[in-house]
């Protein structure tokens, strides 16, 4: 079960009550504030009740985030027939973006030989820490070892 969130962002003819306005202002608060965006087009219904007492409304809601949304083309409740149900089925078209093909170079001609030059002829390298020592053998109080718990007495 789902739910429906009447915003006048989505539905900006429809005159909303106090209580869809306090219903759905978190969510959208949040999600303007984590940089997302509404992709739906303002006024385009996506729910078409059965009852001809209710009127359509814009109820299914697509987001996006900032790094998806250069990707965003188009959102459309219009082109394909109806499921049967009174929810249109709605497309979204994605475009990726192209990949760069170049590849990072040095900037070469930027570099400050003289000063890397001199830098690098003073440098020295640290010596090497040295290795682990493994723990000893032995370790009771009075320097013999003690004997294993499965050794017969």
């Amino acid at each position: 079960m789902g739910f429906g969130l009447h915003n006048g962002g989505t539905d900006p003819s429809r005159l909303l009550s106090s209580r869809d306005e306090k219903e759905s202002t978190p969510y959208f608060d949040q999600a303007s504030d984590l940089g997302f965006t509404l992709l739906n087009t303002p006024g385009m219904y996506t729910r078409f009740p059965f009852s001809g007492s209710l009127r359509p409304s814009t109820i299914d809601l697509a987001f996006t985030n900032p790094h998806m949304f250069p990707a965003f083309r188009s959102w459309d409740a219009l082109s394909l027939p109806s499921t049967g149900s009174n929810h249109a089925p709605i497309i979204i078209s994605l475009h990726p973006p192209t990949p760069h093909n170049d590849k990072p170079r040095p900037r070469c001609q930027d570099a400050d030989w003289p000063g890397l030059t001199d830098r690098l002829e003073n440098w020295l390298v640290p010596p090497s820490p040295p290795p682990p020592q493994p723990p000893p053998l032995t370790s009771s109080t009075n320097g013999s070892p003690r004997p294993s718990p499965h050794s017969q007495q």
